[in-house]
């Protein structure tokens, strides 16, 4: 992955020195060297896709295709890789979850008590969060096939947003807030906040994970705020999509660190998951057209600018 990266930017910099000797005296400094930069970014990409399409991309084993047509079975592709599985999910040990709100049997959840607030410039206003936390427990999907673990804090794609609040979800914030131990909600810790959030999510949970925050000055009525909950419940169809390990024999994110597929659940079959699955590979046909159409702007640019189209920019735009 890394050495890939280095090649990338090794051939779009090679590129880029060889347009701006090429063609830079045809345009106006306001835009040198940024026009030859783009345009071998754009050009490196096109052909980047074009290449991934050579070598095998969206084939085989670990194409969409293939991947999709095993979701109901809980088959796991036989070298590791992007993997869906639809079935009911349990926990693979010990009891399941209760969810903050609404107290739904769940395997994994994350919540969020805000208010809304003018922001200090225009008309839009903002949101104050003054509670929010996530909690996972490695949990099986029970496909028609096999039991499929997960070891991961998912991404919930059927978040419920700004929901009812009926006195029973009212009465289980309140008891939430006052029975949760926080940590700290505030500016000088959001780096903090941040890093343990992500990691959360992009790290396999082999045990599990549950964090917490809160505004520790906060004076609200937890029963009076809006309020997000998304559960991956127990009972219901779910389909999860992630990366399969052989060595941990679970569905996990994918590699790559903080830039890693998260996993992903929504509710009901893996259609569901087709446009919002981060781990789901593209299609050859969108592969293919994204590079068509990267490498056209980019080569678009490159005539500009040897044309000298860039080479006069009005006073107004400098």
């Amino acid at each position: 992955m890394v050495i890939g990266c280095l090649a990338h930017l090794a051939v779009v910099a090679g590129l880029t020195v060889g347009l701006e000797r090429a063609f830079g005296s045809n345009v106006d400094e306001l835009f040198r060297p940024w026009a030859s930069l783009l345009a071998s970014t754009l050009l490196v990409l096109g052909v980047s896709n074009f290449l991934q399409l050579a070598r095998g991309y969206g084939q085989g084993d670990q194409s969409r295709a293939a991947i999709l047509s095993r979701a109901t079975t809980g088959e796991p592709p036989r070298d590791g890789g992007p993997m869906i599985v639809t079935g009911r999910a349990r926990p693979a040990d010990g009891a399941p979850f209760r969810s903050p709100l609404t107290g739904t049997p769940c395997v994994a959840y994350e919540y969020r008590l805000y208010r809304r607030v003018k922001a200090p410039f225009g008309a839009r206003r903002g949101i104050s969060v003054i509670w929010l936390g996530l909690a996972t427990q490695p949990f099986i999907v029970e496909a028609s096939g096999r039991a499929i673990r997960v070891l991961a804090q998912p991404e919930l794609l059927d978040l419920r947003r700004n929901m009812a609040r009926p006195p029973d979800v009212q009465a289980n914030a309140v008891a939430w807030v006052k029975a949760t131990t926080f940590q700290p909600l505030a500016m000088s810790e959001m780096a903090g906040t941040f890093t343990d959030m992500s990691r959360a999510y992009v790290e396999p949970q082999r045990q599990g994970v549950r964090l917490d925050w809160g505004r520790q000055d906060t004076t609200a009525d937890p029963a009076t705020l809006q309020m997000d909950e998304g559960v991956v419940p127990i009972g219901q169809e779910i389909s999860v999509a992630g990366h399969w390990s052989p060595e941990l024999q679970a569905i996990v994110p994918g590699p790559g660190g903080l830039a890693a597929a998260r996993v992903t659940v929504a509710i009901g079959p893996a259609t569901q998951l087709t446009a919002r699955a981060s781990a789901l590979p593209s299609s050859v046909a969108a592969v293919a057209i994204f590079g068509v159409l990267l490498l056209g702007a980019g080569l678009a640019l490159a005539w500009a600018m040897r044309e000298g189209l860039l080479a006069a920019i009005p006073a107004a735009f400098r």
